[in-house]
């Protein structure tokens, strides 16, 4: 018997399956793909990405709204989400070389969610970046960069069409954000090969870059009764 009914995702109960780091770019896929997480029963640690000046303030706030309504959807949590600034580095890698720049945002994005993932003691990743778009060439470098790691990907054969996402966005009741559509996270254009992956990686010292990157972030704890004004902690 129960006299108390709270409104949750549905699904396994938060944090029995687990925790996970949940990165979130204001983006359709990493919604989705958080709040499906949530639903699985894992506890969520999220990355709030803060990509300015290389992307419009509203790529932050469409990430800070999207992390908001899975909270208050989850009345019976509260979590940490850590602000990851990196918009000036984007902007210097960007204009060092524009051509190749989609394929070493996304090896620099992935390695720092590695990074706090390791730092936050995650052992489960809900999206790696470039994982949900599906190209196996991309998938198979950053398995085998992060393998030894051992931090598990939940969706590594996502391969969801944009209709399908939509569709499960509304079924959720999850916010679809204008900026959702905005196509400042390039698409890949081309194919690359394991080798000219790592000669990215390396020429470019993106290893160092993310150490850098992790010494300057910030965490908070958000609950359900949080709102935007929480931005203003970091």
């Amino acid at each position: 018997m129960f006299n108390v009914k709270y409104e949750g995702p549905g699904g396994i109960p938060v944090g029995l399956s687990g925790k996970a780091i949940c990165p979130e770019l204001g983006i359709v896929q990493t919604t989705l793909s958080n709040w499906t997480t949530v639903k699985m029963g894992f506890e969520p640690h999220f990355i709030l990405f803060n990509l300015q000046p290389y992307s419009l303030n509203e790529q932050l706030l469409s990430s800070a709204k999207s992390i908001l309504s899975i909270f208050q959807k989850t009345p019976l949590i509260e979590s940490s989400v850590t602000m990851v600034s990196l918009g000036q580095e984007l902007s210097t890698l960007f204009n060092l070389d524009q051509k190749n720049f989609p394929i070493i945002m996304r090896i620099l994005l992935s390695r720092i969610i590695n990074d706090v993932a390791m730092k936050t003691k995650c052992d489960y990743s809900s999206w790696f970046a470039g994982i949900n778009e599906n190209p196996i060439w991309l998938q198979n470098f950053i398995l085998n960069t992060y393998q030894k790691n051992n931090i598990r990907l939940l969706f590594p054969d996502s391969t969801l069409t944009e209709k399908e996402i939509t569709r499960n966005m509304h079924l959720s009741n999850l916010p679809i954000n204008s900026f959702l559509d905005n196509d400042w996270f390039q698409k890949l254009d081309s194919t690359y090969t394991y080798s000219e992956m790592q000669d990215f990686d390396n020429s470019l010292k993106l290893s160092e870059l993310s150490f850098k990157i992790m010494n300057n972030i910030k965490t908070v704890t958000i609950n359900q009764n949080s709102d935007l004004d929480y931005l203003d902690l970091f």
